[in-house]
């Protein structure tokens, strides 16, 4: 039987990710990117529906520094599914966004930005894992998905 719901906090300064799939809970320490005008946490979870390396990863991302007004952050779930031969098609392409969100907690004056939680994609019949999925942040600017 395929879960009802999936609701993923994401813990910035404990530095973890916890899954509460229908009241089954799971805490993961989160992976670390940064780079100049990015910083990344992300989660790998592994499909077990799927061909031995296809994954699922959540994560949430950052554009700019954090002390600056528009520091725009974004949550995601992406599937990864490797071609299963041994010769890969071309313009195969293996990632698929399956969900996404953005926030600016401090938009800048004076600009069209919001600090309205924007859903650019969800497609929950793509991620029957999971049933319904929400994101919550908890950290300096907390927020979430609310959906």
């Amino acid at each position: 039987m395929s879960p009802k719901h999936t609701h993923v906090t994401i813990h910035l300064e404990d530095k973890n990710f916890s899954f509460d799939v229908d009241g089954d809970k799971k805490v993961l320490p989160f992976e670390f990117i940064k780079d100049s005008c990015w910083k990344k946490y992300y989660v790998e979870w592994l499909n077990p529906f799927a061909h031995r390396e296809a994954k699922y990863v959540f994560n949430w991302k950052q554009y700019g520094n954090e002390n600056r007004a528009c520091g725009e952050q974004f949550v995601k779930l992406e599937q990864y599914m490797p071609f299963p031969g041994p010769i890969t098609p071309l313009g195969y392409k293996p990632w698929t966004t399956l969900a996404q969100w953005s926030y600016i907690a401090r938009p800048f004056p004076g600009t069209i930005q919001t600090n309205d939680v924007i859903c650019h994609c969800y497609y929950p019949e793509q991620f029957p894992a999971f049933g319904t999925l929400t994101f919550e942040i908890k950290g300096p600017d907390p927020w979430c998905t609310g959906m």
